[in-house]
């Protein structure tokens, strides 16, 4: 199986948009975003407005043990 650093720059990737839904797509802009070379996501899940939950791992046939969970502040 080859390496995801044979193919990508980042193990995984999270992006946050603001959306001004008057504006169509115009309205949509970048709010942030975070990288990792160390775990890959599982599952993101919308907890509140302004909050996710991410289920992450960082071996490369994760078993239910293997995982890890955080709360992320957008």
């Amino acid at each position: 199986m080859p390496s995801y650093g044979d193919f990508y720059d980042h193990r995984s990737e999270l992006y946050s948009f603001t959306i001004k839904i008057e504006q169509g797509l115009d309205g949509v802009k970048p709010a942030s975003k975070v990288f990792s070379r160390k775990w890959s996501m599982a599952d993101v899940t919308w907890v509140d407005d302004s909050t996710v939950a991410v289920k992450v791992y960082s071996n490369t046939q994760p078993a239910d043990k293997d995982y890890k969970y955080y709360l992320v502040e957008l």
